[in-house]
């Protein structure tokens, strides 16, 4: 992969996680102000309800002709307040209630008595509105800005008086400048996270990138691969049949030898190609593993007998050794039949005329092992490491002779996988190679 597309697909992800952050951080934060707002004024609202809806007021007639509001049971609202037609009060309730009357024609009656002085001018009864609770300001007389939650109702009176409407109203300063400071903290901190979330961007930016840089470069390395396996067995039967060409008069005997040439290099394309669908099947879906009943020792005795006889034809030795493997298993025997004629088959193309090709094995507790031992010329430990890779090869006069392509050791690490086992290579003393393949037992 470019520079430039890298560096491209980098800004991507970067601005992608950027913005998932900063949505996820802006829907916290206008739910935990939807909260906030919904859940401050709870307590004061419950208030401003309950004392309009109890009947807590009676109409007193003094000795005078004046009018005085009572709590029932008789007790004083405070600082008792008395009303004259043109004079009435608003009661104080606790700290910062307070109530203020109207009149039938839109006056407020105002207590003289009362320290906290609110006018008519401080209150438009135009935008109030009957059983709703409402927010109003107004500027005290020293410059301050008071906050109140407000509700006003038709005023219940066991008696006939002037006044029409009843107000309540709760000074809410201090809930206001509380909230307030609590949403400047959600908010800083709220950009303060999003700045550490642009790190984090960035970091998940360059770990999401990672694994497709190596994806490409590991595509590069297979199509280069792949186009040398196919480019030199296709020159050299283009060459082959050039020559025949040249000799147009010549029989088929007398060109017999660059005839096999040329379809012993077609056999090996036709392995190549075989092999890299192969790959490219288990690449593109998951093959779905069958496991079937069966007895290992009887398996693996029956597939190594029919290897043991091609292994004579090279004057090389194979043999079984079955270590507590006569029992019943669940497998896929086709998966372990291809996994172990890959394996086998390695095995006896590397190992010198005359030696011992030793496969094993043995049914443990919670895994099963089967190893394929041989005395090639063994691999060393930096090979080992990529050994399961594609187009890999341990050296390549040896593959030069055997016509392998470096693909049968990869794709016996997918079956491998496809059986949720593992499989790695050790050194088998004084030479050669050990592949040993560990499957979970079922």
């Amino acid at each position: 992969m470019n520079k430039d597309l890298t560096n491209k697909q980098m800004r991507v992800f970067f601005i992608r996680n950027s913005v998932a952050f900063a949505m996820i951080f802006l829907a916290l934060g206008i739910i935990i102000m939807a909260f906030l707002n919904q859940t401050s004024y709870q307590d004061v609202d419950n208030q401003l309800k309950r004392i309009t809806s109890s009947p807590m007021f009676v109409i007193a007639q003094n000795t005078d002709g004046s009018v005085m509001i009572m709590p029932q049971g008789g007790m004083g609202m405070g600082n008792h307040s008395n009303f004259s037609d043109n004079q009435a009060g608003s009661g104080q309730l606790g700290f910062a209630t307070n109530i203020i009357f109207w009149t039938s024609n839109h006056k407020m009656l105002t207590d003289t008595q009362t320290s906290r002085q609110i006018s008519a001018s401080d209150i438009d009864f135009g935008n109030l509105r009957e059983n709703t609770i409402q927010d109003f300001s107004f500027q005290s007389p020293f410059g301050e800005t008071m906050y109140f939650r407000s509700l006003m109702v038709p005023f219940r009176t066991n008696a006939d008086s002037t006044i029409a409407y009843m107000q309540v109203i709760s000074n809410v300063n201090q809930i206001r400048d509380s909230v307030s400071a609590f949403q400047k903290l959600v908010i800083w901190s709220m950009i303060v996270f999003w700045l550490l979330s642009l790190f984090v961007s960035f970091f998940l930016a360059q770990k999401a990138i990672t694994p497709l840089i190596l994806a490409w470069k590991k595509q590069q390395e297979f199509v280069e691969n792949a186009s040398h396996e196919l480019r030199t067995p296709l020159a050299i039967i283009q060459n082959k049949l050039e020559l025949l060409f040249l000799k147009p008069g010549e029989t088929i005997m007398d060109n017999s030898e660059p005839i096999a040439d040329s379809l012993g290099e077609i056999r090996r394309l036709r392995n190549l190609t075989s092999d890299l669908l192969t790959l490219a099947r288990r690449d593109g879906m998951q093959i779905e593993v069958k496991n079937e009943k069966m007895n290992l020792a009887e398996f693996i005795t029956k597939l190594t007998n029919d290897y043991a006889d091609l292994a004579l034809l090279d004057e090389k030795i194979l043999t079984y050794d079955a270590k507590n493997s006569e029992k019943e298993i669940q497998m896929d025997p086709k998966l372990l039949q291809q996994l172990l004629v890959i394996l086998m088959d390695n095995a006896i193309k590397y190992t010198e005329n005359g030696d011992e090709i030793m496969v094993s094995s043995e049914i443990l507790k919670n895994e099963i092992e089967l190893k394929i031992k041989d005395t090639g010329l063994g691999i060393d430990d930096e090979k080992k490491k990529v050994i399961f890779e594609r187009f890999t090869r341990v050296d390549g006069s040896r593959n030069k002779s055997t016509g392998g392509f470096g693909l049968g050791l990869s794709i016996a690490k997918q079956i491998v996988e496809q059986m949720n086992g593992k499989i790695e290579v050790a050194d088998n003393f004084p030479k050669g190679s050990i592949f040993i393949v560990r499957l979970p037992r079922i």
